[in-house]
């Protein structure tokens, strides 16, 4: 988490809270929203890196393309 530079303890909650849920075999979401610049992306790659490492542990990565604006299409 050292490449954190501010966000360290954020890291470091995130990944406590990822290890409780493979202790508990429970499944848990965590959804990590910022502005942008924010460094979500590379947060979060980070973090499935580490929770790979973490047998058994099922990654499972979903990124939206782009932001939904108005009605859903038809």
């Amino acid at each position: 988490a050292a490449a954190y530079i501010g966000r360290g303890e954020l890291f470091q909650k995130l990944l406590d809270s990822a290890r409780q849920a493979v202790i508990s075999a429970e499944p848990w979401l965590f959804t990590i929203i910022g502005e942008a610049g924010y460094g979500r992306t590379h947060l979060a790659s980070e973090l499935a890196l580490r929770l790979e490492q973490l047998p058994p542990c099922n990654i499972v990565r979903l990124q939206a393309q782009e932001a939904m604006v108005g009605a859903l299409p038809q």
